[in-house]
Order: C-alpha cells, then structure tokens, then sequence
C-alpha cells in the first residue's frame, strides 16, 4: 500500500486478503498488534462483536448482544498483552473486554445514556474514560469492584462524542458544540472527593474549533500522538487543524511553513486519523483519503 504525492491511496489487490465479509452494518473496528475486533448491528442479532487473533488463522470469536440495541463505538488498550483489552460503547453501558485464544472476560459498566466515545488512559488496561449524550465523562477502574465503585465525573455540558488522552491526568473532549481539555487529577461534580472541595473547571475551552451548534454523531476528530495538534470537522464537509497548546488554527505548517489547504468533500467524515508519520486519513463514505501534514 503506498500514497502518491496527490494523497491517493494505491492498493495492489495481490496484496489484500479478506478477512471477514459480513452482510450488516459495520458501526467500528479496532486494532491492537495481534487482535482485530469488529462491531456490527443487524435485525437478526441486533449487536454483534467479532474478534480475530491476527497472529494466526483461526476462526473469528462471535458474541451476540440481544439486548442491546446499538454498539456506538470501540476501542483498543495501547498496552502491549498476550490477553488485549477493549472498550465497547452501547446504548446502555460500557463493557470492558479482555480477549483470550478461545473466549473473552467482559465486564459492563451500567451508564444512563447512549456512551459515544471510549477511551483508556495511556499504558493502562484498567483505567478507562467514557463520554455519553448526557454530556457527562466518566472514569472507571476494573480493579474496583462494581459493588465499590466510585464514579469520577466530568461534566462536559454537551453530549460526548469524541475523548482523547493525551496523559493519565490531561484529556481533551470533544462534542458538538464544545472543545475543552481537563485535568483528571482535581474533584469533580459527583465524584467521591467533590464533597470538600468545588469542580475544577476546564483547564483549556477551544472555542475557535467550534462552529456548528447542531448534533451529529459521525463528525471527524482526531488528536495527533505528540500531543500538539488536532483535527476537527467543520459544517462546511472540510477539516481544520489547530494547536493543542494555544487552541490557534494552524496557518502554516511547521515543516515547510507552507499555508494548508482546506479540503471539502461532499459529505461527513465518518473517521479522521492520526498516524505516526505525520499523516492524516479522512473516510469519506466509500472513499478513503490521506494528506501529509
């Protein structure tokens, strides 16, 4: 697979092979070095989970959710494990799932609203953030028992869609109206320390990222692994980048200080992705896009 100069993606069809055809909708997929796990939703099984250990050709796990209405979104533990960790947002709860050969362990998370967006915090399997419609964020701890859990709630004031960590204590949430980053080590509203001292407010409110005052759940987000620059969708189908830092645009980039442009398709980004050579991958309905920034 390689990437011309226009940002055109080149694929040799020698070099694909199909992992898995499904005849439902795909809601996420997430990746860790070894495993595969893909969410999906149909009228016969509503939710369903597919996971694949890439190390070796076996079959595909699958699990049914019958109660479950809708799987929103998944994610993948970043630490390195015979026995990876992944992350489901459902309608209803967040389910930590640790993958073996043959089965999996899973733990549910009861949450009062549709969970959007899922996190871990760096090098951990254990500590989790999840972000729902009732603009809440929640952290979690499988180590704590349910029947002890204490909740740590951050209240974004927007429905939650996207949560990105940049550390075990700095997160930058995202929603439709609203772009804050905050600090995990301080009390917040209905947390087990909020009760001697008042909620921290939002270390930083990137107010110049936000535009658009309307709900929609597939807008593109992104932050980038050094911590410095994001990526957010406009409501004019385009992408702007700005500075983690200083919360400004990026007028020009830093490599060549030339000015970007801004690119504009017709429709929404349904993914937008960081990698770890200065590149970005937009999805834009059947298509898929990468610029150098």
């Amino acid at each position: 697979m390689k990437v011309n100069d226009d940002g055109e993606l080149k694929v040799d069809p020698a070099d694909v092979k199909p992992l898995i055809r499904l005849h439902e909708l795909v809601n996420s997929i997430s990746l860790t070095s070894r495993w595969l796990l893909c969410t999906s939703s149909s009228l016969k099984y509503r939710s369903t989970v597919r996971l694949s250990c890439l190390s070796y050709s076996g079959p595909w796990l699958f699990f049914a959710f019958p109660t479950i209405k809708n799987i929103w979104t998944s994610s993948a533990s970043s630490t390195p494990s015979h026995s990876p960790s992944f992350l489901l947002g459902t309608c209803s709860s967040a389910i930590h799932l640790v993958a073996h050969p043959h089965t999996t362990q899973q733990t549910s998370y009861p949450v009062k609203s549709d969970v959007f967006a899922t996190c871990f915090l760096p090098h951990s399997s254990s500590d989790f953030l999840v972000g729902s419609r009732d603009r809440d964020m929640r952290l979690f701890d499988v180590r704590t028992p349910l029947q002890q859990k204490g909740e740590i709630v951050i209240r974004h004031g927007v429905a939650v869609s996207h949560i990105c960590a940049l550390s075990s204590a700095s997160v930058i949430v995202d929603g439709p109206s609203r772009c804050a980053a905050y600090d995990l080590r301080y009390p917040h509203p209905r947390s087990p320390s909020a009760s001697f001292e008042q909620a921290t407010r939002a270390v930083r409110v990137y107010d110049r990222a936000v535009e658009e005052r309307e709900f929609v759940i597939c807008r593109g987000f992104d932050v980038d692994h050094t911590g410095e620059v994001m990526v957010r969708e406009d409501s004019e189908g385009g992408f702007r980048m700005f500075s983690v830092v200083t919360g400004e645009e990026l007028k020009k980039w830093k490599s060549t200080g030339e000015e970007p442009q801004r690119w504009k398709w017709n429709g929404l980004h349904t993914t937008l992705v960081f990698d770890r050579e200065r590149r970005l991958w937009a999805s834009v309905g059947k298509a898929m896009e990468c610029f150098t920034y």
